[in-house]
């Protein structure tokens, strides 16, 4: 990053080889093949989803058109928070009245039919979906306990729901009818994550004690929470606890599935691992410090992750129980919480970074080498000339050194796109991956609330007040829904055009997008969007 950022400065090219010759060098995993066939020889991420990665040239990296490009979509049944390796929900599921089923009671057997489904195009003249609410909380009291941590995760036509008081709800997603309910005997404050089979959720405390800042004091590293807390294996079935284990300290970030292991991030700075077969923890290993909200984002043996206090960005090998690399920001900005958890798109690590400078907030995208950490692009929230009053953003009479941030949302990645909104700037931004390049860039009504979902070309955004869907080619806003409470954090889940949206005051709901259908459903092949453009890509963007 730049000097003027507040991060580590750029590499030259000169740097970059030097780079490049030292990780063939270093005895720590690299590529082996450019093939989708497994890791590398030593365990490297090898397959085409990180092809030239250390190089940091997949993609043309030329600037597109203008407008982003249409993004991968197409129904797909992720495992991570609802979302795939970009944390992006967007088709999680289709639309599915079967009976779930398991071959052998409650045994671990996979539930039978399902699996990553695949399915066509809703025909025009299909029966619309159907809108429903439930209200959890019907009283003051009712409220407390069900206080969604978190939007549903969505598995096998079921929505499953955590509050911070330990409930978990499993939910028919066509009609909302409760199919099971238990409550566990602490707290969740994150997503859960689900397979075929089991949904697994992870339990914390997200506070920061006084011996916690004590111990900051001396040591600047944060820690989080008390005691250890517990990854619990839930039937998707019947709700019955599989299987649990002790996790060395409170989750706060969703568990990660990944290759038959479950990886978790605590808020006293350890990560570990748990076999879903062998139902155990089979490794652990020290950070830096807290996890805050980060998730882990796991691919082919390395885990990359944000970390609190002050803000880290780093790339691990926990095979090896290693720290590969490491990004912070500088003494004179750095943060003391702000932990958004990163994402892939197009080969390259994208994530939001946060420094603060004379009490003024600096947040933006950057889009970096997941090998080395080396920094492609940075782009800004704030629009160009444009002055940010910190009197807007931190409560009056706050000392500088007083303010911090907390980040529990990440930046969407849609094909080469990238979008992210700011809680702090009250703004959101659509780039493109490769290049950088700037889409558009709007002012919100209202704070945002978590990271958003793209569902094709539709950009949906849960607001404190509303719910925003918008054109993801110009960040035009399309409609915008009144909501009677807040949004639970995270990306609400699409199944084919019925968006399912949780709210801290106990409400779920199922909103239909059909209206929307030709943005969710984009034709088959791409338009053209270059539109002449290309004469002028270098006059837009100052480079080639």
């Amino acid at each position: 990053m730049t000097e003027e950022s507040g991060m580590l400065p750029r590499c030259g090219p000169l740097a970059t080889a030097l780079v490049a010759v030292l990780l063939a060098t270093l005895p720590f995993p690299r590529f082996a093949r450019s093939d989708d066939s497994g890791g590398g020889a030593m365990g490297f991420p090898s397959g085409s989803s990180l092809r030239s990665i250390v190089s940091g040239s997949a993609g043309s990296g030329k600037p597109p058109s203008g407008k982003p490009v249409r993004p991968d979509w197409g129904p797909r049944q992720w495992g991570q928070e609802g979302g795939g390796e970009t944390r992006n929900p967007f088709f999680a599921a289709t639309r599915s009245r079967k009976t779930l089923r398991v071959s052998s009671g409650e045994t671990g057997a996979p539930i039978a039919g399902e699996g990553e489904p695949r399915f066509p195009v809703p025909p025009k003249g299909a029966s619309p979906p159907e809108e429903w609410e439930r209200n959890f909380a019907p009283t003051a009291l009712a409220a407390l306990d069900y206080r969604f941590s978190h939007q549903p995760v969505l598995a096998g036509g079921r929505l499953l729901l955590t509050s911070t008081r330990g409930q978990v709800l499993c939910l028919d997603a066509v009609n909302g009818r409760t199919l099971w309910h238990v409550r566990l005997p602490e707290s969740v404050r994150a997503s859960g994550v689900a397979d075929n089979n089991a949904f697994y959720v992870a339990s914390g405390s997200p506070y920061v004690t006084a011996p916690h800042m004590m111990g900051y004091a001396q040591t600047r590293t944060i820690r989080r929470g008390a005691g250890p807390g517990h990854l619990y294996a839930l039937s998707l079935l019947s709700g019955k606890i599989l299987w649990s284990a002790e996790v060395p300290g409170p989750v706060l970030g969703s568990p990660v599935l990944a290759d038959g292991t479950l990886w978790v991030a605590t808020g006293n700075a350890r990560l570990a691992g748990y076999s879903v077969e062998k139902e155990r923890k089979i490794l652990e290993m020290p950070l830096f410090s807290s996890a805050g909200w980060s998730a882990p984002l796991y691919v082919h043996h390395w885990v990359w992750l944000s970390l609190e206090g002050p803000t880290k960005l780093v790339a691990l090998w926990p095979e090896r129980k290693r720290t590969v690399w490491a990004l912070t920001t500088p003494p004179t900005e750095r943060l003391v919480l702000f932990t958004p958890t990163p994402s892939f798109g197009t080969r390259r690590l994208v994530t939001l970074l946060l420094s603060v400078r004379k009490g003024v907030p600096h947040e933006r995208i950057a889009i970096a080498s997941a090998v080395t950490g080396h920094i492609f692009h940075e782009i800004s929230f704030a629009k160009k000339g444009e002055p940010v009053a910190p009197e807007k953003i931190v409560p009056p009479g706050l000392p500088p050194f007083a303010r911090v941030f907390e980040g529990a949302a990440g930046a969407v990645v849609a094909g080469s796109t990238v979008v992210a909104a700011s809680e702090l700037l009250g703004r959101a931004i659509a780039a493109d991956i490769p290049s950088g390049h700037l889409f558009w860039s709007t002012l919100l009504p209202a704070a945002p609330v978590g990271s958003g979902t793209v569902a094709g070309l539709l950009y949906i955004l849960p607001l404190r007040d509303r719910l925003l869907l918008a054109d993801l080619g110009s960040g035009h806003t399309l409609e915008s829904l009144s909501l009677d409470g807040p949004p639970a954090p995270g990306s609400p889940p699409v199944m084919e055009t019925t968006l399912y949206l949780a709210q801290r005051n106990g409400r779920v709901r199922a909103i239909s997008l059909e209206k929307q259908r030709e943005r969710i459903f984009p034709p088959s092949k791409p338009p053209d969007l270059s539109g002449g453009a290309s004469g002028n890509r270098k006059e837009e963007n100052g480079d080639g």
